[in-house]
Parts: C-alpha cells; structure tokens; sequence
C-alpha cells in the first residue's frame, strides 16, 4: 500500500489516499478504482521525482514517498509500450552492460566466424556463370584503376600461358583466362573470382629466364588455381563485403560499400585454412602433372628471404612460417607419389 495525494478536478484541494495496484486496478481507499491502462504518467524526470497520475475522472493522483517500489508494483501491470521511459531505464539499466557485452560478442564473431560461414553458405549459391561474370568485372575494374592489364604477348608470357592452360585443364577449371600486369615493380600473382589469374610482368620475367623457371611459376598456377578450385577468392570477396556492410550499418558511411570489387581484391587475405588447402591442391596437382615441385619451393624461399613481410607477393601471405608451410608441402609431395 502507498500513500498519495488526490487532487480533485478544477481544484487544488488535496485529500491524502492509499494505493494499491491488484490484478491491473489501481485501487484508492476512497472507493475509486480505474484500470492501470486507463490513466496516463507525466514524464518523470529523475529516479526519485514523483509519479503525477491522470485518472479518467479528470483528478491527479500525485506519488512522492517511495516511488521506486511504486514504479515496480504500477508498472508490472502496464504495457511495456506504454511505460514511461524513465522507468524503462530503471528497469533495463542493470542489463545495459550485458547488453552491450553481448553486442560486441556478436560483432566479434561475425568479423570472425560468423560472416565467413555466411560467406560460405552465399559462395554455395553462386553459379558458376554469375562467378566468371564477376571475374570479368573485377579484371575490368582494375583497367578502370589504371592498371596495364591484358593478355599474355611476348614470347616467356605465352609459354607461362601455355602451361597455364595445361594446369586449368588438368584441374577442371573452365573458363580459365590468364592476364599479365606490366606497371607493378614486384613480382606477385593472385586469383581473381572465375577462372582468372594475374601474373606482375615482373614475375614472369624474373623467373622465365631461368632455367627451371616455368617450373617454379607452374606450382604459382597450380596454388592460384587451388584458390580458384575452392572458391577462396569469391567467398573472401563475399565475407569483405559483409563486413563492410555491418560497418556501414553502425557508422551510416556508405563509402566503405561503395568501394569498387577491384579495390576490394586488393586488400583481401585468405585464411591460414584457406592457404594450406591452396598448397595441398598445387602439390597434387603439380604431382599429377609430372611437374617438379621443388623449384616452386626455392622460389617460395627466395621471394620470403628477398622481401619485407608487408611487402611480400599476395600468394605468399598467409600465417604458417614458410618453413612450416614448405615442410607440410614436401610431407603432402611424398604421399602423392606414393599415390601417382
């Protein structure tokens, strides 16, 4: 039971009363009973600012001793719609730090687990037409980027494509396409979404001199390939563009969506899964290919050993050591002979 003050209509005469608040009545000791849903709550302005109740009769039922428990028992009755917001506050404010833990639990794992198996499941659903489709995309956008990018011309190009093709069709890519950029000082190759790879000039012309070159450019084709074979570089495309969208939805700023699939490639990382199931499919394929792994081996040391770890080729990030890395390929390169 609560104390209060009765104003009457057109008067300021005050008649003190006891409350009660059953079964949704607001109960008075003058007699007076009304439907907690039928009368309306000023907006309070502090935890312990009174509880001013308009009754359908035209009075004020005004609160002042113990409002908190008052709020609590008139509440419990009411709609969560019709709730004052102060004391929707009061009433959620001891979960507000759980709230927003969990929040960031669920933002933390969709950066991480969450968006790649969204990823996935959206990367399952892709034709295999659409995925060449916006393969042509991304190769036109990096034109669009400023990028001499095009076919292979010269003579060591040509031969690189040669085996190219040999490696697509040994791993049943169709579509296959293989496209040389000449303004890169570095050598580097990636996979694009569709059958596309990209090989830097500098690549192709630092190791087609050499002797074993086309070898050790081979086992770049095939671990690119396994990238292709496995989708790796849609779903990652995919799970870029999902967390640019959760970004947009918390900061309103459209420009990281905005950004053109061209731009987007270039600032994708596989996952360490994603890298070793890449080198497992080059060795079987290299093997099944009667091709020599070693010599992709050397080159994998040599551009570690030449080059900074931020500046090393794209299909050489990733997070095992590259001893670790080439130590697990030779494991994988004695089971396959044993097999072939």
């Amino acid at each position: 039971m609560f104390k209060g003050q009765l104003i009457k209509a057109g008067s300021s005469e005050r008649t003190t009363v006891f409350v009660t608040v059953e079964k949704g009545v607001l109960k008075l000791s003058n007699g007076e009973n009304h439907s907690v849903e039928a009368v309306s709550v000023e907006d309070r302005t502090g935890a312990n600012s009174p509880f001013i109740i308009h009754l359908p009769t035209k009075e004020q039922l005004i609160i002042t001793e113990n409002v908190k428990e008052f709020g609590k028992e008139f509440y419990k009755h009411l709609p969560v719609y019709k709730r004052n917001w102060l004391h929707r506050f009061e009433t959620w404010g001891k979960s507000l730090v759980v709230s927003i833990i969990v929040l960031i639990a669920a933002i933390a794992f969709w950066l991480t687990k969450g968006s790649d198996i969204v990823a996935g499941w959206i990367t399952n659903r892709i034709s295999y037409d659409l995925e060449y489709e916006l393969g042509k995309s991304i190769i036109a956008g990096f034109k669009s980027l400023g990028w001499h990018i095009m076919e292979p011309t010269n003579y060591k190009e040509q031969r690189l494509e040669e085996r190219f093709y040999v490696l697509a069709n040994q791993a049943g890519i169709e579509n296959a396409h293989l496209y040389i950029v000449h303004n890169f000082d570095m050598p580097n190759a990636f996979a694009v979404p569709g059958g596309f790879i990209v090989f830097t000039s500098k690549m192709v012309e630092d190791y087609m001199s050499q002797e074993d070159g086309l070898e050790a450019l081979s086992g770049v084709v095939a671990h690119e390939l396994g990238h292709i074979k496995h989708r790796h570089s849609l779903k990652a495309l995919i799970r870029s563009a999902l967390i640019a969208s959760i970004f947009t939805m918390l900061t309103g700023d459209v420009s990281v969506v905005s950004l053109g699939m061209a731009q987007q490639m270039l600032n994708l990382a596989y996952s360490r899964e994603q890298e070793e199931e890449a080198d497992a499919y080059a060795i079987e394929l290299i093997i099944k290919s009667d091709i020599d792994p070693d010599p992709f081996f050397q080159l994998m040391q040599e551009l570690k050993e030449k080059y900074d770890i931020d500046e090393i080729p794209e299909f050489l990030r990733s997070h095992p050591h590259m001893s670790e890395r080439i130590n697990k390929m030779r494991e994988l390169m004695k089971k396959y002979e044993e097999q072939y």
